[in-house]
């Protein structure tokens, strides 16, 4: 049965320096002279978390005993978050090898305060990847130049890293070079690059650490993976707020003007998931169809035309939309009969219609049924089937569509080995999926650790995140 559609918007991707494959270009960042480049983008990555709701990430019990346990064989007292595993040392109790007590192991779970945790929502962009826990925090891993990662250093991470400063949060969104979570009180809170409003907090100063987007009250985030520069929301009151980078009018208010405070997106209602791409964002109304606005140079909005448009227009012939998924500059949707079409750039076959063609209007993904949601990146996109599998196309040079090569797909291709996955998140040359136990399963590029598995190899099949 298919799950409810959540709120959700994908990341965009920038090319690692002197990397080939796609990247960000001219009506994507036209005259952004503040984007990072240091060697080193959903579909939907799963429904905001609530507190009342259990599913097969709910944390897991550490069982009895406290962080400052005193060793009762050897006699050693330890201090709090250690304690005597009967070798007469003190070892940390904070560990997936030993959670809470000595000899508890999480396995692929993550060790919180709270025990042996699994993820409740994936969102990745950029070379980052960030985690919203089942006890309401929020892990990052990967590029952290500008703090994107959110535990207060510029330093990138191959494992997973807790955000500083942030706790009871329901979803999560990753963007190129910053992160934001939703709380359940409805605040929003951004961390990381800001040189363009991407925090919206009223300034262009970077943060370490999570500070309170302005004046917004929202029910839930856009999610990206491409490259985007930009932060959407659903408001309390239904609109939609948008701000950030606006150089192609990708928030939609009828202007080029970047803000650093959340703008109202102008004729917009009845909106229920979200998506940004590196110069556009798309919205699925809650009658099925779709509405885009932004950069339109190759066709990614979806009317016929490649006309850049500063409000949102409607996506040509489509209807009975389920979910949505920006990519850089292709735009993919999900129907409810389970097909899913996608229009925009193709050199790549990141359309999945079996060739390279641009396409300015949605165009059939060859061969694929079954879809339950989706995520659109830089050049390639994936899709997470009702029957639990994954499916990639497009760009592959990295191993990001996960089949154990490095070769091109102009239509889908199973993701190897993965199976009981929920939705696949992807950033700019890798991907991950959540499973339906909670773990985490990421492959593709490594170089800034954003496969999380404590190394810097690049992964052509899924692995485990190393907690």
């Amino acid at each position: 049965m298919r799950s409810s559609l959540p709120v959700a918007v994908f990341a965009v991707l920038t090319l690692s320096l002197g990397c080939p494959g796609p990247s960000v270009e001219d009506d994507d960042l036209a005259g952004d002279a503040g984007t990072e480049t240091d060697g080193g983008t959903r579909t939907d990555a799963g429904t905001p978390r609530d507190a009342g709701t259990g599913d097969a990430g709910t944390p897991r019990d550490a069982g009895t005993g406290d962080a400052g346990t005193h060793g009762a064989d050897a006699g050693v007292s330890c201090p709090a978050g250690e304690a005597d595993c009967g070798d007469g040392v003190c070892t940390s109790v904070r560990t997936a090898e030993n959670c809470g007590v000595c000899g508890n192991a999480c396995g692929d779970l993550a060790c919180t305060p709270s025990g042996c945790d699994g993820v409740w929502k994936l969102s990745a962009a950029g070379l980052h990847t960030c985690a919203q826990m089942d006890d309401g925090t929020v892990r990052c891993w990967g590029r952290n130049p500008t703090g994107q990662l959110g535990d207060g250093t510029t330093t990138f991470r191959t494992r997973p890293v807790q955000v500083l400063d942030l706790a009871d949060v329901i979803d999560v969104t990753a963007a190129q070079d910053h992160s934001c979570a939703l709380l359940r009180d409805g605040a929003v809170r951004c961390w990381g690059n800001n040189a363009r409003g991407e925090l919206g907090d009223g300034t262009s100063t970077q943060r370490l650490r999570p500070v309170t987007v302005s004046g917004l009250k929202a029910l839930g985030l856009s999610q990206g993976g491409a490259g985007n520069l930009h932060t959407c929301a659903i408001a309390i009151d239904s609109t939609v707020r948008c701000w950030g980078y606006n150089a192609t009018g990708q928030l939609g208010d009828g202007s080029t003007t970047n803000r650093n405070t959340p703008v109202t997106v102008s004729g917009l209602s009845g909106v229920a998931q979200l998506s940004t791409g590196a110069g556009h964002t798309c919205a699925l109304l809650n009658d099925g169809t779709v509405s885009c606005w932004g950069a339109n140079l190759h066709g990614q909005l979806g009317d016929g035309t490649q006309t850049q448009r500063l409000t949102p227009v409607a996506v040509s012939g489509l209807s009975g939309a389920v979910a949505i998924a920006a990519g850089a500059r292709h735009t993919c949707a999900a129907l409810a009969d389970g097909t899913a079409r996608c229009w925009g750039r193709n050199e790549y076959g990141q359309l999945g219609d079996g060739t390279t063609s641009t396409r300015l209007t949605p165009t059939a993904v060859s061969g694929l049924t079954g879809v339950d949601s989706l995520s659109a990146q830089d050049g390639f996109t994936c899709a997470a089937l009702v029957n639990r599998t994954g499916r990639c196309w497009g760009y592959n040079s990295f191993g990001q569509l996960g089949d154990g090569t490095t070769t091109n797909r102009l239509t889908p291709t199973a993701v190897s080995g993965l199976s009981s996955t929920g939705p696949i998140v992807g950033g700019e040359r890798h991907a991950c999926a959540r499973l339906a136990d909670g773990t985490v399963r990421c492959w593709g590029n490594n170089d800034l650790g954003q496969v999380g598995d404590g190394t810097t190899q690049r992964r052509l099949t899924p692995v485990s995140p190393r907690w």
